[in-house]
C-alpha cells in the first residue's frame, strides 16, 4: 500500500484542494496525511507538493532528507519542477498505485565561509546565488576550477542545473539547459563588462569562489548566510540526489514555450 505525504499549505485554496486530494487517495486505497516541515516522513513512500516552483523547492529538501521520491502539482504561475499541472483523477489513480516514473536530479551543495562565523554547509535542487548586498555597490567575485579563472565585477554570479536555468539564470541571460543534461551554468547579474556572458560546464566540475566585497550567499531562493563578508565558498556536485516522479505530458520545449514565450 502507498503511504503518501502532503505537504502542508497554509493558502486557503491550497488547503481545500489538499483535503480532496487526501479523500480520494484514500478512496483510492492509499494511506495519506498532511505533514508539515519538521514532520518525520521514514514511513512514506512519496511526497506530495501543492503550490508554485517554491513550494516544490521547500518541500524537495524534506524529500532529499529521507530520500523518498517527490510529486509537485503546479498552483503557482510557471511550474517548470511539477510533474503536473492539475491533480486529475488519472494522476492520483497513478500516484496510489506507485504506477509512476521516478528521474533521479543532480544537486549542488556548498560550504561558503565568512569572516565571524563558522562555514555554512547545505544543498540545492535549482541555483546557488551569491549577490552583492549594495544596490549601490558592486562585488569582485573570482570564480576557480580545472578549466581556469572567471572574474566578475557586478551584482553577483548564479551557479544553475539545468532545473534552475528556466529561473534567475533565465532573466540574467543564462542559457536554458534541457532536462537531462549533465551540466552547470555559471551566470553573472548585470556584470559591469556587458560582454561577460554565462559559461555551461560538466556537472563533475568542483568550483572555488572567492568574493571581494560584501555579499550573502542564496540556495534555491533562500538567504542562508549573511554579511559581514562571505569571504569565499566551495561548489560542486552532491552525493545526494531528487528522486522526482514525473508523468508523460507536453515536450519540454512546448511547456517552455508555453510557460515563458507566450
Amino acid at each position: 500500500m502507498q503511504q503518501i505525504a502532503v505537504w502542508k499549505t497554509n493558502r486557503p485554496e491550497r488547503a481545500a484542494e489538499a483535503e480532496r486530494i487526501l479523500r480520494r487517495l484514500r478512496e483510492l486505497g492509499a494511506e495519506a496525511a498532511v505533514v508539515g516541515e519538521d514532520a518525520s516522513l521514514e514511513h512514506f513512500s512519496a511526497l506530495l507538493a501543492l503550490g508554485g516552483d517554491g513550494t516544490i523547492l521547500y518541500a524537495a529538501q524534506a524529500a532529499i532528507r529521507y530520500s523518498i521520491p517527490l510529486a509537485g502539482v503546479n498552483m503557482g504561475r510557471v511550474g517548470f519542477l511539477s510533474a503536473c499541472d492539475s491533480a486529475q483523477d488519472g494522476f492520483l489513480r497513478s500516484l496510489a498505485a506507485g504506477d509512476y516514473q521516478v528521474q533521479p536530479t543532480p544537486l549542488l551543495q556548498y560550504t561558503a565561509q565568512t569572516e565571524a562565523d563558522a562555514p555554512a554547509q547545505g544543498i540545492c535542487v535549482n541555483d546557488i546565488v551569491i549577490a552583492a548586498v549594495s544596490h549601490s555597490h558592486t562585488a569582485d567575485i573570482t570564480v576557480s576550477s580545472d578549466f581556469g579563472e572567471l572574474q566578475y565585477r557586478g551584482d553577483g554570479v548564479i551557479f544553475s542545473l539545468p532545473n534552475g536555468s528556466t529561473a534567475y539564470n533565465y532573466a540574467a541571460g543564462g542559457a536554458v539547459m534541457v532536462p537531462g543534461l549533465e551540466a552547470v551554468a555559471v551566470t553573472p547579474i548585470a556584470p559591469h563588462k556587458g560582454t561577460v556572458r554565462s559559461v555551461i560546464f560538466p556537472i563533475q566540475t568542483a568550483f572555488q569562489v572567492s568574493i571581494r566585497g560584501s555579499a550573502a550567499l542564496y540556495a534555491d531562493g533562500r538567504e542562508v548566510l549573511l554579511p559581514p563578508k562571505c569571504s569565499n565558498a566551495a561548489i560542486l556536485l552532491s552525493d545526494c540526489v531528487l528522486q522526482r516522479i514525473t508523468f508523460e505530458g507536453k515536450p519540454f520545449l512546448q511547456k517552455l514555450t508555453d510557460k515563458l514565450w507566450q
